[in-house]
């Protein structure tokens, strides 16, 4: 019997449907990709191939941001630098302040699918585009550099990429045995909560044991290469499908909320946050009570990102969740989905 629960890490196997056709050509079979561990990874190795390279001795950040990202490339020696960035305020976002010099890098990010913030012209400095919650913008992409995870968009245990023309010059970076037995743990993971979700076993801690696990072990810098067994299940998926039909659920879950007086809606009419469902709340309260009734009824949210550092970044990191509508569901998951959220009351 099937298990009805949504969101969290994605399960194998992959359902046909959402596979290519053997005769098709991949979306990432494209000579400009490379592709790594982790998003983390990739940023590392174009950050590194930039210090080496380009001059680059300074690396601007978004202050909205995963902030795990900079912790992996402090090892560089590499200045890292924040200009003031929010999601709810893309018009506000300080592009003044980085430098248009040669030595500069500025990193763009496209916040749960939304479009990037409009920026001045830079002759000098490079500029790296974050498109980890907008795989499909990838190609559209004017920045010189792109990189970002696999894994948050699509079924896949771990990996991520760059992307550019220039980045030929980038050294190949060959796996080793540690990632490829850690990708095989979390394929592992994967699979157990496939068997999970199907009804075919009952205890869910194994597989959530070893996704917690192997992910601190994903932090460690030394996982850099994509393992073979990964760049398979990678190049098996058909992702404009499974990326569209996202987009699709999207669009029906919130044709299908009502009106709330605890929260709105990440994005706008004109610039769609398509990641996901991203509700932001009045208070960080009313997020927190509401995150638990989820949870009551097996919806797993999540939280983009954790750890900000300015008093007005925080303010948003308290109020937003975020919840999964990815091609694993269908529109019966999608609608149940939004009857919950609808049912939704705080007790006084």
């Amino acid at each position: 019997m099937r298990v009805e629960e949504y969101g969290s890490d994605f399960h194998l196997p992959v359902a046909p449907e959402w596979k290519m056709d053997p005769s098709e050509i991949s979306f990432f079979d494209d000579a400009f990709f490379q592709f790594y561990a982790s998003g983390r990874a990739a940023f590392f190795e174009l950050v590194k191939y930039g210090r080496d390279h380009l001059g680059w001795t300074e690396v601007y950040l978004p202050s909205y941001y995963c902030h795990e990202v900079s912790h992996f490339i402090q090892a560089l020696g590499i200045e890292i630098l924040f200009y003031n960035s929010n999601p709810i305020a893309l018009q506000e976002t300080d592009f003044e302040a980085v430098p248009d010099q040669s030595k500069t890098a500025l990193v763009i990010v496209s916040y749960f699918g939304m479009e990037t913030a409009k920026m001045k012209t830079f002759k000098h400095a490079s500029v790296i585009e974050d498109l980890t919650h907008n795989l499909l913008a990838v190609k559209k992409s004017k920045a010189q550099f792109v990189f970002g995870s696999l894994r948050k968009e699509l079924p896949m245990p771990l990996g991520g990429f760059c992307y550019s023309k220039e980045l030929t010059q980038i050294t190949a970076v060959s796996s080793d045995k540690s990632t490829d037995a850690l990708c095989d743990r979390r394929i592992e993971a994967m699979q157990l909560k496939g068997k999970y979700l199907s009804g075919e076993i009952v205890d869910k801690d194994k597989y959530r044991s070893l996704f917690v696990s192997t992910e601190v072990q994903l932090d460690e810098a030394e996982h850099i290469a994509l393992p073979k067994a990964a760049l398979e299940i990678l190049q098996s998926l058909d992702v404009p499908s499974i990326l569209l039909e996202k987009r699709s659920n999207f669009e029906l879950i919130c044709n299908e909320l009502k009106t709330s007086e605890y929260f709105s809606l990440m994005g706008s009419e004109q610039n769609r946050a398509h990641f996901g469902l991203t509700l932001k709340f009045l208070t960080s309260e009313i997020r927190n009570k509401f995150a638990t009734y989820l949870i009551e009824n097996k919806i797993f949210p999540a939280i983009l990102w954790p750890n900000q550092r300015s008093a007005k970044d925080l303010f948003l990191e308290e109020r937003l969740v975020f919840i999964h509508v990815d091609f694993r569901y269908d529109q019966d998951d999608i609608k149940k989905m939004a009857q919950i959220i609808n049912s939704y009351t705080i007790d006084e």
